[in-house]
């Protein structure tokens, strides 16, 4: 499969394996977050999505200054903010969109990554096991032809 230019990918596409592997990509406090601001910073730099938040409490967007118990933290440059998911869509349109799916696949990479990894872990379990069955199935095999067979 042939991947778009560096210049031309959104920014958890970028990311490596290794590196989402060892990223928490949800938060249950983005109030607690370092470089959390109440201003979307000035910069050329593209935002992205870094986290997302699924809360019972709710949380001040930096758009509305609305109360939202679901959104994202954007990161822009070193500095985060608080984005509601309805200011997302209706303020950012179709680039929002774009931000929020490439969140979205790089979190179902990194569960894809995740459930490989929970896997191979097992494999040695399961071949340790397949190779007593293996051996089981032959000494029952060799009792049944000679009981068939008796010498």
């Amino acid at each position: 499969m042939l991947k778009p230019k560096i210049a031309d990918r959104q920014h958890w596409e970028a990311v490596s394996d290794e590196e989402l592997l060892g990223k928490n990509l949800t938060t249950d406090n983005p109030l607690g977050l370092d470089c959390l601001v109440t201003e979307i910073p000035d910069g050329p730099e593209e935002p992205h999505v870094e986290f997302s938040y699924n809360l019972e409490d709710e949380v001040r967007c930096i758009h509305c200054n609305h109360l939202h118990k679901h959104g994202f933290v954007l990161r822009k440059g070193g500095y985060r903010y608080i984005v509601g998911w309805i200011c997302g869509e209706k303020i950012y349109g179709e680039k929002f969109d774009k931000y929020a799916a490439d969140f979205k696949a790089a979190q179902a990479r990194q569960d894809a990554m995740r459930r490989v990894q929970s896997i191979q872990g097992r494999l040695p379990i399961l071949l340790h096991g397949q190779r007593r069955l293996i051996g089981e199935i032959r000494s029952i095999h060799l009792k049944i032809c000679a009981d068939q067979h008796p010498a």
